[in-house]
C-alpha cells in the first residue's frame, strides 16, 4: 500500500462492473444495439475469500461429479496468506475425492516460459481424457491453458470446462477471447477462448510480487495513447473504431487515468479495484474482437523489445512495464507529430516506398536480433499486407491532410499528456525509466525498438505515421529521448509531482 491507510479508502463506482458479469453482458448488448456473440466466461468471483468457492464451482461445471481435475501451471512459487498456493489448491481439490492431477510447465534453458504451440500441445496432451482444466498462475500460464482448450474443444466440437485462478494482476489475458502466440519469436494475437469462471481471490493477489500489480495497472494504463492509434488508423483507412470498447473502457479512464486514489494501494482494495479494471480490459478485446483498442505502438515496442531479449543474453522484462514507459515514448511522439507536421509541405508521392525497399529495411533490422531470417520473414509477411493497404488508402490519406486541423483535435481527445502519464505512473509506483526494470533495458536496445516497431506487424499506429510522412528519423528520436529523461528526471527531483 502506497501512502493512504486502508481502512481510509473506498472503493470506486464501476460503471461496468465485471463481476456482475451477465449484467455487463446485458448492458453491453443495449450499448451495441445487437445481440453480442456469448462468450464462455458466466462467473467472476473477486474476494478475499474467493478460493474457498472453488470446490463448488467444479461441481457446477461437472454436475455429475465424475470428471477428474487438471491443474495447468509453471514452476513459480506462489503464495497465499504465508502458504504454498499450489499445494493448498490440490489439497482443496483431493479433499473434494475427485482424482486431481498436475502439470508443471517450463520455460527453455535460461528462458522465461512463453506461450508457444509446444507448450499448447503439452496441454492438449494432457486432456484428452476430458477433465475440468484450472489454470493456476499468471497471464502465460492462462493463455497456454485456454488456447489448448480452444484447440481441443474445436477438434472435439465440445467445450472444456475451464477456471482460471489469477495469481497476480498482470495482464488482461484472464477474461481476454484471444491468446498471444509466439510464433517464429514473434509474438502475434490469435483467436482463442475464455475461462468458464474466473477466481479473483483478492489475499492471493496481495501476496503477490508488487511489480505484477505495477505492471499490469501499466498495461491498462495504455488506454493513454492506444485510443488515439485506433482513431488514426480508421480516419486513415488502415483500421476500424470500436465504440463498444471506448465505453466498456469507461471505468479504466474515469479510474485509472483519473487517478481514484485506490489505484495507489496495494492491499485489498486496491487489489480488487486492480483486478477489475484488468477485467475490463480483457473484456472489451473480447466483445470487438480485437486487441487494438487497448494494443497500439506501445504494445509493438514492447514486442520488439521481447524479440530481442535472447540476442541480448537477457530474459523478458515485465511486459506491462515495458509498455507503460513505451507510452510515455508513443505520447511525445504524438505531441511532435501535433505541434510539427505541415501538412501543407508534405510530398505524398514519398509516403509510399516499395515493397523492394521495405523488405531490405526489414531484412537489416531484424538480421541484428536473428541471423536466422525467421523473425524477418515473419514481420515482412505482416507488414506488406500494411504496406498495400496504404496504397489502397491514400485518397483517404490526402483528405486527412487536408483536415489535418480537425483531424488534430479529434487525436488529442483521445491522448492523455506525457506529463500526467508520468505521475499516474508514479503514483501507482511504477519505474519511471527502462534502466530501473526489473530486468534493465540499455537505452541502444530501447531505441531500436520504439524506432522500428512499425515494422514488425500489420496494425498501423503513429509509428508508421512518423515514418511514412518522413519524420521518424534520428533527430526526432534524440528529442524524444531527451524529453522523456527531463520529464523522468523532473518528478523524480520534485517528489513524484510535476510542476
Amino acid at each position: 500500500m502506497t501512502g493512504i491507510a486502508e481502512n481510509d479508502l473506498s472503493l470506486p463506482r464501476f460503471e461496468w462492473d465485471p463481476v456482475n458479469i451477465a449484467e455487463f453482458y446485458s448492458k453491453a448488448e443495449t450499448s451495441a444495439g445487437r445481440a453480442l456473440p456469448v462468450p464462455e466466461l458466466n462467473l467472476v468471483l473477486c474476494s478475499r475469500r474467493a478460493l474457498e468457492q472453488l470446490p463448488g464451482v467444479i461441481d457446477k461445471l461437472d454436475a455429475r461429479g465424475i470428471a477428474d481435475v487438471l491443474i495447468v501451471q509453471d514452476n513459480t512459487p506462489m503464495q497465499r496468506s504465508n502458504v504454498n498456493l499450489k499445494h493448498l489448491v490440490k489439497r482443496q481439490l483431493q479433499a473434494t475425492g475427485r482424482n486431481v492431477s498436475t502439470l508443471t510447465l517450463e520455460g527453455a534453458e535460461g528462458q522465461n516460459l512463453t506461450t508457444s504451440q509446444v507448450k499448447i500441445d503439452q496441454v492438449r496432451q494432457a486432456i484428452q481424457s476430458n477433465p475440468v482444466v484450472i489454470a493456476l498462475g499468471s497471464g502465460c500460464i492462462t493463455d497456454i491453458a485456454k488456447h489448448a482448450c480452444f484447440e481441443t474443444g474445436q477438434m472435439q466440437d465440445e467445450v472444456i470446462p475451464l477456471i482460471a485462478i489469477q495469481t497476480a494482476n498482470s495482464v488482461c489475458a484472464f477474461t481476454s477471447r484471444m491468446t498471444v502466440l509466439t510464433i517464429n519469436g514473434v509474438k502475434r494475437t490469435v483467436p482463442s477462448r475464455m475461462a468458464n469462471v474466473l477466481i479473483m481471490d483478492t489475499q492471493i493477489l496481495k501476496d503477490a510480487p508488487p511489480i505484477y500489480r505495477t505492471g499490469g495497472l501499466g498495461d491498462v494504463a495504455v488506454a493513454a495513447v492506444t485510443f488515439a492509434d485506433l482513431h488514426l488508423a480508421a480516419s486513415l483507412g488502415m483500421g476500424k473504431w470500436n465504440q463498444l470498447a471506448y465505453e466498456t473502457s469507461s471505468d479504466i479512464r474515469n479510474i485509472l487515468l483519473g487517478q481514484h486514489a485506490s489505484i495507489a494501494d496495494g492491499g485489498i482494495i486496491g487489489q480488487e479495484v486492480a483486478g477489475k479494471l484488468m477485467a475490463l480490459a480483457g473484456l472489451a478485446l473480447t466483445l470487438c474482437g480485437d486487441s487494438a483498442p487497448l494494443s497500439g505502438y506501445e504494445h509493438m515496442t514492447s514486442h520488439m523489445l521481447d524479440m530481442a531479449a535472447k540476442s541480448n543474453g537477457r530474459a523478458v522484462a515485465n511486459h506491462g512495464h515495458q509498455c507503460a514507459l513505451a507510452t510515455v515514448l508513443s505520447l511525445l511522439l504524438y505531441r511532435h507529430i501535433i505541434e510539427k507536421l505541415d501538412a501543407g509541405a508534405i510530398n505524398i508521392n514519398t509516403c509510399y516506398p516499395d515493397e523492394k525497399t521495405m523488405r531490405r529495411k526489414i531484412d537489416t533490422v531484424f538480421k541484428q536480433i536473428d541471423t536466422s531470417g525467421a523473425a524477418a520473414a515473419e514481420c515482412a509477411s505482416d507488414y506488406m499486407q500494411k504496406l498495400e493497404k496504404w496504397r489502397l488508402a491514400r485518397p483517404l490519406f490526402e483528405t486527412f491532410l487536408s483536415n489535418w486541423e480537425q483531424e488534430k483535435t479529434r487525436l488529442q481527445k483521445h491522448l492523455m499528456s506525457p506529463e500526467q502519464f508520468i505521475d499516474l505512473l508514479c503514483k501507482i509506483g511504477h519505474p519511471l525509466r527502462f534502466e530501473e526494470l526489473e530486468v534493465p533495458l540499455g537505452r541502444d536496445e530501447v531505441r531500436w525498438a520504439f524506432k522500428n516497431a512499425h515494422l514488425m506487424r500489420k496494425r498501423f499506429a503513429i509509428g508508421d505515421l512518423a515514418f511514412l510522412g518522413g519524420f521518424f528519423d534520428e533527430t526526432l528520436c534524440d528529442q524524444i529521448f531527451e524529453e522523456f529523461d527531463h520529464l523522468t528526471n523532473a518528478i523524480i527531483k520534485h517528489g513524484g509531482k510535476l510542476d
